[in-house]
């Protein structure tokens, strides 16, 4: 018997590439992004590139990509969806 799992509200399992493509950054590229030193500096620019990557597959400016933090997942890009159809009635 295969199991499957259904509780995707706790937690989502992740792509092999998108794995693949945190692992550097866990092993290797773990600086503090704020700081001024040779390994923060790599770490902001991989952190500008993948606010680069989200903006452009959502449709924005990387400065609006969540006020500068990344945040990832269906549950938050539907929430914002529509917190941004409610200010726009608003305004």
């Amino acid at each position: 018997m295969v199991a499957t799992y259904l509780d995707h509200a706790a937690t989502t399992p992740m792509r092999k590439s998108a794995i693949d493509a945190m692992v550097p950054f866990q092993d290797v590229t773990y600086a503090n992004p704020s700081g001024s030193h040779r390994f923060a500096r790599e770490a902001r620019k991989a952190i500008d590139e993948a606010r680069d990557d989200v903006a452009s597959v959502i449709g924005c400016k990387p400065g609006e990509v969540i006020g500068g933090k990344l945040v990832m997942g269906a549950i938050w890009r539907r929430n914002l969806k529509q917190l941004k159809k409610i200010v726009e009635r608003a305004n």
